[in-house]
């Protein structure tokens, strides 16, 4: 019985000796494959931080450089507009500030403080001044906030020449004042010290660079080859080169955007012309309150042709009067409608009674630079005129014609001979044929005569053949609209538009519901 129990005993404790093995084995195995598992992942994290680092400065430069490219496209937009480029904002002022992203100054030429995150330093030629140095003046350009910055969230530098910020600016002059270099220190434009602006981003180097919050990163240090991009206290000068460093120690990651000096390229020059004087008739009968075929978007369903009408000079007034900035002969540009039954006694006392539901924009005569209304007051001033035209009445066209060739020759500055170059243009949109007042046919004799250098386009929302012979026996252009894209496409051929332009404050109403 004990040699039994003892052999029992001997079996159980052998069993525990064999499952104590067999579990040591197993969790030896399991620590191994958990090694090799680690290394594996570990492995797997550090590729995968690589190429997430890689990712993030491909996105990092994209973003930069489409940001950049979408800052020149403003600025070139702001000086066609107001005559000059703004002046830098403050490279220091936090989000959310009354002063983030606003240029210091409506003036730098004049005003010659430089307020803190600014500098004010002088161009390498001595004859042509200083540069102003800060941030991209985002608000005032009127672009989004976020545009202060590249795609490694610090703030890009934008530096202007100061005499191109003073109105009447020489835009097509080359009198730009800030040098661009390569790394081997030779000029890179085609001739030293004449860039009228430039943006740049120090890339992901941190040399001199602003959060985009306005806050100091580091210190600049020009010993750097980076040196040379943010020594901004000192001078103006900036390097664009090819080759690029991504050396830990000494990186060159800047980029660089500008554009030539003469930013302001005539039409003329393209090919194109505009003409001088520009007069919009718009059809303010009641037929205009008829539905439209087919609806902008920015308008919604079941507009009316008024509606549409509304719509595209809303798009087409500022495109004229960025053109008129682009044209060697720029003209005044008038816009009206049809008035009441008074035409029936007289055209020029009903034209008079109409003019003030126009917009007059009166070209310089003596030789200046023109610089158009400004976009907000602009658009405020159109907005209260399209709300006045609604469909009422008749269709007077021969006289409404008629008194708008008048009145183009009697705004003609003293002693201007017509450059048949330049034509003045009276551009009609109408749906129906006249029925009140002279008969525009019986009146184009006597235009002709009075008037040679007026064309009459027609844009005709109906089809209607008594329109087009308008046009033809003036020289002018007939155009069949049939949707709103036609009608704006005519009326940006009609009044030589050579590239359209909507401002961002525009904002699509109805008025005559």
């Amino acid at each position: 019985m004990g040699d039994t129990v003892m052999q029992g005993h001997e079996n159980r404790s052998a069993c525990k000796s064999d499952n104590r093995a067999h579990w040591t084995s197993q969790a030896g195995f399991s620590l191994l494959a958990m090694a090799f598992l680690m290394i594996i992942l570990g492995g797997v994290v550090a590729v995968g931080g690589a190429l997430y680092q890689v990712w993030s400065a491909q996105k990092g430069s994209s973003t930069t450089q489409a940001r950049m490219e979408y800052i020149q496209d403003a600025l070139a937009s702001f000086a066609a507009h107001h005559g000059r480029y703004p002046c830098p904002a403050r490279l220091t002022d936090p989000f959310d500030t009354a002063n983030f992203g606003v240029e210091i100054s409506d003036n730098c030429a004049t005003d010659l403080t430089a307020p803190a995150g600014t500098t004010r330093v002088a161009s390498e030629d001595a004859t042509k001044g200083f540069i102003r140095i800060g941030a991209v003046p985002v608000r005032t350009l009127n672009i989004p906030d976020e545009y202060i910055a590249d795609g490694y969230n610090r703030r890009l530098v934008y530096a202007v020449t100061e005499a191109y910020t003073e109105d009447g600016a020489p835009l097509a002059e080359d009198r730009g004042a800030i040098r661009i270099e390569d790394a081997a220190g030779n000029s890179a434009t085609s001739k030293p010290n004449n860039i009228v602006q430039v943006v740049y981003s120090m890339g992901w180097d941190d040399n001199g660079a602003y959060t985009d919050n306005g806050a100091i990163v580091a210190a600049c240090d020009a010993g750097k080859k980076s040196g040379i991009n943010c020594d901004i206290d000192s001078n103006a000068v900036f390097m664009n080169t090819m080759e690029k460093s991504s050396n830990p120690a000494d990186p060159f990651v800047s980029r660089v955007a500008y554009r030539p000096s003469k930013t302001v390229v005539a039409c003329e020059d393209k090919g194109l012309k505009i003409p001088r004087d520009t007069a919009f008739l718009i059809d303010t009968s009641g037929s205009m309150a008829s539905k439209a075929n087919g609806c902008p978007p920015e308008v919604g369903k079941n507009c009316t042709r008024m509606d549409v009408a509304h719509w595209a000079m809303r798009r087409v007034m500022p495109a004229r009067l960025y053109s008129n900035t682009l044209s060697k002969s720029p003209g005044d540009t008038i816009m009206t409608g049809f008035t009441n039954k008074q035409w029936l006694k007289d055209v020029n006392p009903v034209l008079s009674s109409t003019w003030k539901d126009r917009i007059f924009d009166k070209a310089p005569t003596d030789g200046s630079v023109y610089v158009p209304p400004k976009d907000d007051e602009m658009m405020a001033d159109l907005e209260g005129d399209l709300a006045k035209m609604c469909p009422s009445g008749g269709t007077p066209l021969g006289s409404h014609m008629m008194g708008l060739a008048d009145q183009i020759k009697a705004h003609k500055p003293e002693g201007y001979v017509d450059n048949p170059d330049f034509p003045d243009k009276i551009t009609i949109i109408s749906d129906g044929e006249n029925n009140g007042g002279e008969d525009p046919m019986s009146l184009l004799a006597t235009l002709k005569a009075k008037h040679p250098n007026i064309q009459v386009d027609v844009i005709d929302v109906v089809g209607n053949p008594s329109l087009q012979k308008i046009s033809q026996e003036t020289g002018g252009a007939y155009y069949r609209s049939n949707n709103p894209d036609e009608l704006l496409d005519a009326l940006y051929k009609s009044a030589g538009i050579c590239k359209p332009y909507t401002p961002a404050t525009v904002v699509d109403k109805l008025y005559c519901k």
